[in-house]
């Protein structure tokens, strides 16, 4: 069931889901608050705004963790571009040379 979304399921996609989730739980949570002080700290008509705010920053978070846990179960390796690629090669140069001038 999972090998046909396995293209979605990366550890990106994850961090991204879960984000936008737990953004999305901390405005209405902002709401909410800003709501309850408005009104004097009176008890809420309703609280299921409240309970499904919490829910989806709950969800968001175990998103998160779960892309991680993915990414570890699937064996992902983290390739980074090269710092030649980025345009730190003055820097690349620097640092493999000062390690011979550094030694006490």
């Amino acid at each position: 069931m999972l090998t046909r979304h396995a293209r979605a399921l990366t550890l990106e996609t994850m961090l991204i889901a879960g984000t936008a989730m737990i953004l999305v739980s901390l405005i209405g949570l902002l709401g909410i608050g800003t709501y309850w002080h408005s009104s004097g700290f009176a008890a809420l008509p309703n609280t299921l705004p409240l309970v499904l705010a919490a829910l989806i920053g709950a969800v968001g978070a175990q998103n998160v963790l779960g892309g991680f846990l993915l990414a570890i179960i699937a064996g992902h390796e983290a390739k980074f571009m090269r710092a030649e690629q980025i345009g730190l090669l003055p820097f690349v140069w620097w640092a493999k040379h000062a390690r011979g001038t550094l030694k006490s």
